[in-house]
């Protein structure tokens, strides 16, 4: 599924099929990237990898080497195949010395916004239940929580939300921490064909920026 263009603006990612080669200090391997955003990559490949272990993905004929980490691994259902995601080292030289600058540019990026990248960073959203709520504390709807970020996520709702509104995003707790709860606007907002369901892209206003990364680092770790 592509992803909606509105919330193509507010996550700065996009769907791409790009081969490349992935290295670590004990092995090479080849892979594919499969999305691609100001905060790292997307690959698909076929070995399972640890969290936090450092990579470089190599197109030689293209620039540099990209350098970052592993943030979070997972299967693919009905698949021996798994899913990879790499945050960038913060070294914008790096970045622009590298194969990912025409790439980022091709794909419609431009490298003057990399710094941007420490508020874009989204993690997957672990199925976690959530609710849209008006300020009143009226529910517009229960949903899912597929993403999370600094500055906003992107919720699986069973109704359609207007875009603009104004309203509250309330997600369920996780770990030892207690529900998430900010303030939000409505940026975007696509049907599904498959789920059948809205998905919807929130842009935050207001909250407790301390508690979002607390859940982002705790979500991390279960990726």
């Amino acid at each position: 599924m592509a992803t909606p263009t509105g919330e193509r603006r507010d996550t700065i990612r996009l769907h791409c099929s790009i081969s490349a080669t992935l290295k670590t200090k004990k092995t090479t391997k080849e892979v594919r990237l499969i999305n691609a955003s100001l905060t790292g990559v997307a690959v698909e490949m076929e070995f399972k990898m640890k969290r936090k272990t450092a990579v470089t993905i190599h197109r030689d004929q293209y620039g540099g080497p990209v350098v970052g980490h592993v943030i979070w691994c997972r299967a693919l259902k009905g698949s021996d195949r798994y899913q990879v995601g790499v945050a960038y080292a913060d070294d914008k030289e790096m970045l622009k010395n590298s194969w990912l600058k025409p790439a980022l540019k091709d794909l419609g990026f431009t490298v003057g916004r990399i710094n941007e990248k420490r508020n874009l960073m989204r993690v997957p959203g672990q199925h976690r239940r959530c609710f849209l709520k008006s300020f009143a504390g009226d529910t517009y709807s229960s949903g899912e929580l597929l993403n999370l970020s600094l500055g906003g996520a992107l919720v699986a709702s069973e109704v359609e939300i207007p875009k603009g509104l104004r309203l509250k995003l309330k997600t369920d707790p996780i770990g030892n921490l207690p529900e998430l709860i900010m303030d939000a606007e409505t940026k975007s907002c696509k049907r599904d064909a498959r789920s059948r369901r809205y998905l919807v892209g929130l842009l935050f206003t207001d909250g407790d920026e301390k508690m979002v990364k607390k859940h982002l680092a705790l979500m991390m770790q279960e990726c």
